[in-house]
């Protein structure tokens, strides 16, 4: 993140900031429907989660599996998985048909043509970078703050 930061300030451009959970997210709806369940392990045995729905971010959560995923996927009715704990999701989900989109990790070519685009929606774009940790602001506030901090 440093280096990306560093190199954007020194040839005088912003960063398009976007997370591995939101790159699988965009891979995965490629050739499944959603609701997407994205997760990322985490040290201690927890995951990073990433709850996406229309395109948007609708929740992110850190935190141990056995509670995290209920708490942002418990109400659906269906959610399409994607990350390398996928396999534990039906067993939190008992109520939710789940599907296996098949992604395992973030694309980089995905990460490619997602910046390409980026071209056309320049709101997107950053000064500086911040990495995503359990720590990050993402995973402790309300999805409805995030989004109006963006508008």
């Amino acid at each position: 993140m440093a280096y990306a930061n560093g190199l954007a300030f020194s040839l005088g451009v912003e960063i398009f900031p976007v997370s591995s959970l939101e790159l699988m997210a965009i891979a995965a709806q490629r050739a499944h429907r959603g609701p997407f369940l994205c997760l990322k392990t985490a040290h201690g045995g927890n995951v990073y989660a990433g709850l996406f729905v229309n395109g948007e971010t609708a929740e992110m959560r850190h935190g141990p599996p056995c509670s995290v995923i209920p708490a942002i996927a418990g109400g659906l009715t269906r959610v399409c998985v994607a990350g390398p704990t996928k396999e534990e999701v039906p067993d939190l989900l008992p109520d939710v048909t789940v599907e296996d989109s098949g992604i395992e990790e973030a694309d980089v070519a995905v990460l490619y043509c997602v910046t390409r685009a980026t071209v056309a929606d320049p709101g997107r774009l950053v000064p500086v970078a911040s990495p995503i940790n359990e720590a990050s602001r993402i995973f402790h506030e309300p999805a409805s703050s995030r989004h109006a901090r963006r508008s």
